[in-house]
């Protein structure tokens, strides 16, 4: 029996695995969903291993679609402006270095903000110029760690570039660590306004809480 039950549990971690893989890389492809998707699986890495279900992806859209969709067309024309101009623009009409460079920096500002913003998005309720604030603020609360996660991603984006089609998988171990450092960050913040010891900041009982 307890082979069996493992037998489940193994069965149904691989299936949220792939099922969220695909998620995520059809998303990143149209670029515009993948804000919403990402913050879904966030959402869904907040419970514990055997309160997971596929449906934690999607029970968080209905109260937060107006910020995400405002937040998804923000983020999603800055990074289709800025990789056209480094892919294309600057290959046709060489010589805009100032451009460039101005892209280069859009390009970490979106990294930023995708990575910081899904779990502010779930844990505060904010209006656009409050999220993308908070964004900024939360790389104050652990930068150490955050900046684990930006160089993950930014390696992951480098690695995409080459093997497309190998690395989608890559999409939900990244999701993951960026899910930790934000939670650390955000537990963190909130430790210093309250001036209380982070460790007393607890997150809701069927969430799983990082170790500290």
């Amino acid at each position: 029996m307890r082979r069996v039950n493992l037998f489940q549990k193994v069965g149904t971690i691989v299936f949220d695995f792939l099922a969220i893989t695909i998620l995520l890389t059809l998303s990143l492809v149209l670029v515009f969903p993948f804000p919403f998707i990402l913050t879904g699986v966030h959402n869904y890495f907040l419970y514990k291993v055997d309160d997971r279900r596929l449906a934690n992806i999607f029970n968080i859209f209905p109260e937060n679609w107006k910020i995400l969709l405002k937040f998804s067309l923000l983020w999603g024309i800055v990074l289709i402006l800025a990789v056209v101009e480094i892919v294309y623009f600057n290959s046709v009409w060489p010589g805009h270095d100032f451009l460039t460079l101005i892209c280069y920096v859009l390009l970490i500002l979106c990294i930023i903000l995708i990575t910081n913003a899904p779990m502010i998005i779930i844990r505060m309720k904010v209006t656009l110029p409050q999220l993308l604030f908070n964004c900024i603020t939360l790389i104050y609360g652990c930068w150490w760690f955050l900046l684990i996660a930006y160089i993950v991603t930014i390696g992951y984006c480098v690695a995409f570039s080459f093997f497309p089609y190998i690395s989608g998988a890559g999409l939900y171990f990244l999701a993951l660590i960026d899910n930790l450092a934000a939670r650390r960050a955000i537990k963190k913040l909130m430790a210093k306004a309250r001036k209380v010891p982070i460790s007393e900041i607890k997150e809701p009982e069927n969430m799983d809480v990082p170790d500290e």
